[in-house]
Order: C-alpha cells, then sequence, then structure tokens
C-alpha cells in the first residue's frame, strides 16, 4: 500500500533504512531528516523540503523530486535512475560517489556542488552529470594518461576531396587498421557555386604511434 504522507511534518526524522518506495511526500517537510539507506524508488518528493537532509545511500529511482529543495542535502552514495530533479534546488549538496543516470535536471539548480569525501580538500562543480567524470579525472591515473595521450597522438585532417581523392583516405584507414585510426565522411550534396561540382568534406583522426 502507498504511504499517503502529503505535506506530512517530519523535519529531523529518522527513517533511515525505510523503505517509502511508491510514497507521497508531495510538499513534505523533510529537512534535516535522516534518510540514510531509504528506498525511495518512484516516490513523489515533488516540492518536498529536504534542506539538509541526509539521503546518503538512499535510491531514489524514478523518483520525482521536481521543485523539491535539497539545498545542503547529503547525497553522498545515493543511486538516482530516472530521477526527476527539474527545477529542484541542490545548491550545496554532498555527491561524493552519487549514481546519475538519465536523471531530469532541467531548470535545476546546481552550484557548489561538493563531489570530495569530508577527509579530502574540498573540490566543487557546478554539474551534477559531469561530476563523476571531473572526478576520475581528478583521482584516476590511469584516465588521464589516455587523455593525455589522445591529445598528443591524435591528428586530425580537415578538407574538401574529390571521390577520387577519398578513395585515397579509405585505403589509408584500411591499411593502418581500425585501431589505429578512424575516418570519418560527410558528403554535401550541394553544389559549389558556379561549378556543377559537389562538394566533399572529410575529415581523419588518426593515432601517431
Amino acid at each position: 500500500m502507498e504511504a499517503n504522507l502529503i505535506e506530512a511534518k517530519l523535519g529531523g526524522a529518522n527513517l533511515s533504512y525505510a523503505n517509502l518506495s511508491f510514497a507521497n511526500l508531495i510538499g513534505a517537510n523533510l529537512s534535516s531528516a535522516n534518510l540514510g539507506e531509504a528506498k525511495l524508488i518512484a516516490a513523489n518528493l515533488s516540492e518536498a523540503n529536504l534542506s539538509l537532509a541526509n539521503l546518503g545511500g538512499s535510491y531514489l529511482a524514478r523518483a520525482d523530486l521536481s521543485r523539491a529543495n535539497l539545498s545542503g542535502a547529503n547525497l553522498t552514495g545515493a543511486t538516482l535512475l530516472h530521477t526527476n530533479l527539474e527545477r529542484a534546488d541542490l545548491t550545496g549538496c554532498s555527491i561524493y560517489g552519487i549514481s546519475v543516470w538519465d536523471a531530469r535536471l532541467d531548470g535545476a539548480k546546481q552550484s557548489n556542488l561538493l563531489i570530495t569525501p569530508k577527509e579530502q580538500p574540498a573540490i566543487q562543480v557546478d554539474n551534477l552529470e559531469v561530476a563523476q567524470f571531473i572526478y576520475l579525472l581528478l583521482n584516476n591515473a590511469r584516465i588521464r594518461h589516455v587523455i593525455d595521450t589522445i591529445g598528443k597522438k591524435a591528428v586530425l585532417i580537415l578538407g574538401r576531396f574529390t571521390p577520387e581523392r577519398r578513395q585515397f583516405w579509405i585505403a589509408f584507414e584500411k591499411h593502418y587498421g581500425i585501431w589505429d585510426s578512424y575516418l570519418s565522411c560527410s558528403i554535401s550534396r550541394r553544389p559549389v557555386r558556379g561549378t556543377r561540382m559537389r562538394r566533399l568534406s572529410l575529415s581523419l583522426a588518426c593515432h601517431v604511434s
């Protein structure tokens, strides 16, 4: 049975590990509440006050948090899968270890999002969806090495080529193999002004060993 907690006064309440899946919490006051490890699958928390709440490790798949106030909330290790955060206030949230997939963030306030744990120097970002990537860049030497290698060893060639010249680059790609080069072609059917020739645009990015 779905819990009906519309506009409930639950500020500071201890709801850790609670199963509130499909609960109706529209407009509820959950300020400073403890929802650590809580299950909130498809829960309706639109316009709820979750400021300073602890949502660490909570499962918020398909939950509706549109227009909710999450300022200063702890979302460490939380799972946001297809979560609706449109026009929500995420200012100052702690989001270390968060998992975000296909969240809806149109109009959401995303500023001063803390991506580091308490024991590390504070690093803040202003975009929830790229937070995980930025943390990996800062802390994963292998990823930094791959990106650095790409930047140093990639060559981009742009130009206009006739169909005959295009065959050269196709042969080039086949010779060096798919793992060593990447070939992409786009053909514009618009004729070049003053001629009957059709324009061929080709870009080639190849790995230089």
